[in-house]
């Protein structure tokens, strides 16, 4: 049985309960003509809760096949029953004319061997899926842009800040939680979908991502920085840019330690990290370039410590000096999943923050070089 529950009261985000299969509260389902004449606003303003005897309702509570979304915190707007409903249709199965339920093997046979997440999403059986996905995207997109709207309203304002509060997307966690709230639901219908639910654990793990991938390429431009980021983001990358002089020894790099063709590696790593827009692949960007580093600390004999990897990490940052390096690092903060973001890569990541923190801040005497030293060097630049 499908169901899903309101937020809190006291919640400071609006919220509208929603229910499939039962209602604690049965209201009389309005006739056609009812339905035509109320206007789009009066539908979003009050959403309607279904009725336990609907035929949508029904077919869902009798398919055993169908995976139960449980509490519904995602959609905590006035139109979020509509967003349910779409989980609950891309959950649905579908039947053959004869009406036995499609299986894998009859959708299977249709696509290429070793179909990709894309060839599967495009197939025609995926079509509900598809427009879940879609639907989230827009609704997203238009409630970060009402919000924003809000947002600038009240700070042009002086009079009405006290005693407002928090809307979605501006308290600690809102976007985050509301996206993987959703995904996660999305996941579940993913794996009870035919084209996936033959999928092993480790092969549906990896449709999960790219439908993870697929939601964030849709709403990067959006959940990816903002105008603060950016200018933080400027002074990051000028800050670095003053600091290309800066050699090995300046960060008490031993020679043992230096390895120019691993440095290139390490920097064509870090490079690529604007070139993904899924938290997940930013991060392994990050990750990858800190693994050639302790390679080279490996091989050159360290026992590749702390004290020797963050000066090598700095170095590595300051010769690559990616743009919007900041931004990067707060949305892999922000939007990457914590499961992942633990022990070694949390390690790595802590080490990766330090390092511009330390950049932002270093000095001469960060250095143990002389103030007309260091004045000289970053007059030059």
């Amino acid at each position: 049985v499908f169901t899903s529950s309101s937020e809190p009261k006291d919640s400071p985000i609006e919220s509208h309960s929603t229910s499939i299969g039962k209602t604690k509260d049965k209201k009389k389902v309005p006739d056609s003509k009812e339905k035509r004449s109320r206007s789009l606003s009066s539908r979003e303003d009050k959403p309607t809760s279904h009725s336990s005897s609907s035929s949508g309702s029904d077919s869902m509570a009798t398919c055993p096949t169908t995976p139960t979304l449980g509490r519904n915190k995602t959609y905590i707007a006035s139109d979020g029953r509509r967003m349910s409903e779409m989980i609950v249709r891309a959950a649905r199965p579908q039947r053959l004319d004869t009406g036995r339920l499609l299986t894998s093997s009859d959708l299977l046979d249709s696509l290429p061997p070793n179909p990709s997440f894309e060839a599967r999403l495009n197939h025609s059986s995926a079509r509900q899926l598809r427009i879940a996905l879609d639907e989230f995207t827009l609704w997203f997109t238009k409630k970060a842009g009402r919000e924003e709207k809000e947002k600038e309203k009240r700070e042009s304002s002086t009079d009405g800040l006290m005693g407002i509060a928090p809307t979605y997307g501006e308290g600690p966690g809102g976007e985050r939680e509301v996206i993987f709230a959703f995904l996660e639901r999305m996941g579940q219908s993913l794996s009870a979908h035919p084209l996936w639910d033959s999928l092993d654990n480790f092969d549906l793990g990896k449709a999960k991502d790219d439908m993870q991938k697929y939601l964030f390429s849709k709403i990067f431009p959006i959940v990816f920085g903002t105008e603060e980021m950016v200018q933080r983001d400027k002074a990051v990358f000028n800050r670095i840019g003053r600091l290309r002089w800066l050699q090995p020894h300046h960060l008490d790099i031993p020679l043992t330690q230096q390895n120019e063709e691993l440095w290139g590696k390490a920097v064509a790593e870090l490079n690529t990290i604007n070139e993904f827009v899924s938290p997940k692949e930013k991060l392994m960007a990050i990750l990858n370039c800190c693994h050639i580093l302790i390679y080279l600390l490996q091989e050159s004999g360290s026992p590749a410590g702390a004290d020797d990897f963050i000066p090598q990490l700095i170095y590595t940052i300051i010769r690559t000096n990616p743009p919007r390096l900041h931004s990067n690092i707060a949305y892999v903060s922000r939007f990457c999943e914590s499961e992942i973001l633990v022990m070694e890569n949390a390690c790595f990541f802590t080490h990766m923050l330090f390092s511009v923190s330390f950049i932002e801040l270093i000095s001469a005497t960060s250095l143990n070089i002389s103030p007309e030293e260091w004045a000289r060097h970053m007059n030059s630049t």
